[in-house]
C-alpha cells in the first residue's frame, strides 16, 4: 500500500491507482461489467469445453448451391435415438419461389414417421433444435421445401449439428470434426477486456467432456484432466467375442492405463467416429465403443468388415479414430500468466478464441 504523509490511502490497489472499490467475481463467456475500477484481474479460473460437430461430410456440403433436385445429405455415424440435437445452418444466395416456403432440415427414420424443420426465407444462420425418436435415423437431409419450383435454390455456408440443447447457449461459427478450446489458434488463448487483448501460450488445448470434466487454468497452474488417444490398429488389441450368427458384431478392447476407473454408467467419452454405448456388451447389435471400470476402451465392429482380431487391427489402421476420456490422475502444467487488468468504467471481458471457455475472476468495482 502507498503511503502518503505515513497515512495508509485506504481502498487503494497498488496496481491500480487510487479510488474505493471491492472485488466481486464475474463468471461466464461474455461478461459485462459496470463501475469497474482500473485493477488487475484476480483469482483468473478457465474452463475447457469441447464440441462435437455431428457432420462427417462437411467439407463436402458446404459451398455448395441446393435445388429441389440436389439435396445436401448429411453423413454421420453418430447419430443416436431418442437424442436432442441443436443445428446452426447459415444460408445465402437464395431464391424461392414460395413465399411461405424456403429451406427444409429432413429426419428420416427406418420405420417410424420422418421429422421435418422449416428453415427462414430468408439469408442468415439459423438455429433449431430437432429430437429423434425411437430409432437411428436413416437419413438426414438439407433441402429446398417441395412448395416450391425447381429453380428454387439456397447456398449453403456452414453447418454446425451438436448433440444436445443450446437455445440459450452461444455456438461457434464453424466446427469441423471435434475443437476444444485453443485448438484452432494453436494454443493461444486471447484474454479480451474491451479491445485490449491478452494472449496466454498453453501447452495444450482446454477440453471438456460430456459429464462436466474440464481442464482448467487456475492460477499458474493448468489442471489437464482429459486426455486424447488416436487409435491407429498398432494398439494391443484383444478379442472379447465375436457373433457372426446372431448379432453380427466383433468386440474388441485394449487398455487404456490412465484412465479413470468409474463404473461405466458414470464414464464418459468423446469419439470422432463411434458413438459411446452404455449398454451391455451382449445387447446391442450397433457398431459404437465403450470404456469400463477395468479400464478397458471396448469397440464394436460390424463382423462385414472384421471377424478376428488381426483383420480389425488392419481395419483400424485404414480407419483410425479419436477418442477423449478422463485421466486418472490429472496433469499439472506450470504456466506464465501475465498481468490482466481492468480499465474505469465499462468492460467487456471475453476472448477471440472460435471456441470460448468458461471465465471465472474477481474485477475491483465501485461499492
Amino acid at each position: 500500500m502507498k503511503m502518503v504523509g505515513g497515512i495508509g490511502i485506504i481502498g487503494q490497489d497498488m496496481v491500480c491507482g487510487f479510488g474505493n472499490g471491492k472485488y466481486k467475481t464475474f463468471e461466464g463467456t461474455e461478461i459485462s461489467i459496470e463501475n469497474c475500477l482500473k485493477a488487475k484481474v484476480k483469482d483468473l479460473r478457465v474452463e475447457g469445453k469441447t464440441c462435437q460437430n455431428l457432420v462427417s461430410n462437411l467439407d463436402e456440403l458446404v459451398g455448395k448451391v441446393y435445388t429441389r433436385d440436389t439435396v445436401a445429405i448429411i453423413d454421420s455415424t453418430l447419430f443416436k435415438a431418442n437424442t436432442t440435437y441443436t443445428a446452426m445452418v447459415a444460408i445465402s444466395e437464395s431464391s424461392y419461389s414460395s413465399e411461405k416456403y424456403g429451406a427444409i432440415f429432413s429426419v428420416f427414420y427406418p420405420t417410424l414417421t420422418n421429422g421435418y424443420r422449416d428453415i427462414s426465407l430468408k439469408d442468415g444462420t439459423f438455429k433449431l433444435t430437432f429430437s429423434t425418436k425411437g430409432e437411428i435415423p436413416s437419413k438426414i437431409q438439407l433441402g429446398v421445401q417441395y412448395g416450391n419450383s425447381n429453380t428454387s435454390s439456397f447456398k449453403l455456408d456452414n453447418l454446425v449439428i451438436l448433440e444436445g440443447d443450446y437455445t440459450n447457449i452461444d455456438l461457434p461459427n464453424s466446427i469441423n470434426g471435434i475443437e476444444s478450446v485453443t485448438e484452432r489458434e494453436e494454443n493461444v488463448l486471447s484474454i479480451k477486456i474491451n479491445d485490449i487483448i491478452t494472449p496466454l501460450n498453453l501447452p495444450i488445448p482446454l477440453r471438456s467432456l460430456p459429464n462436466g470434466v474440464a481442464d482448467t487454468i487456475e492460477g499458474n497452474k493448468l489442471m489437464q484432466k482429459v486426455g486424447k488417444v488416436v487409435l491407429d490398429g498398432s494398439e494391443d488389441w484383444k478379442l472379447q467375442s465375436c457373433n457372426v450368427k446372431g448379432n453380427g458384431i466383433l468386440n474388441i478392447f485394449f487398455i487404456i492405463q490412465d484412465l479413470i476407473i468409474k463404473l461405466k454408467e458414470k464414464q464418459f467419452i468423446i469419439c470422432d467416429k463411434y458413438i459411446q454405448q452404455k449398454t451391455p456388451i451382449a445387447d446391442t447389435t450397433n457398431e459404437g465403443v465403450l470404456v469400463n471400470e477395468e479400464k478397458r476402451l471396448y469397440l464394436r465392429l460390424f463382423t462385414s468388415k472384421a471377424t478376428t482380431v488381426e483383420e480389425a487391427k488392419e481395419y483400424i489402421k485404414d480407419n483410425p479414430f479419436v477418442v477423449y476420456y478422463e485421466l486418472a490422475t490429472p496433469v499439472i502444467h506450470e504456466l506464465t500468466i501475465p498481468s490482466i487488468s481492468t480499465s474505469k468504467g465499462t468492460n467487456i471481458i471475453t476472448t477471440d478464441n472460435n471456441i470460448k471457455p468458461k471465465l471465472n475472476m474477481k474485477v475491483k468495482v465501485k461499492k
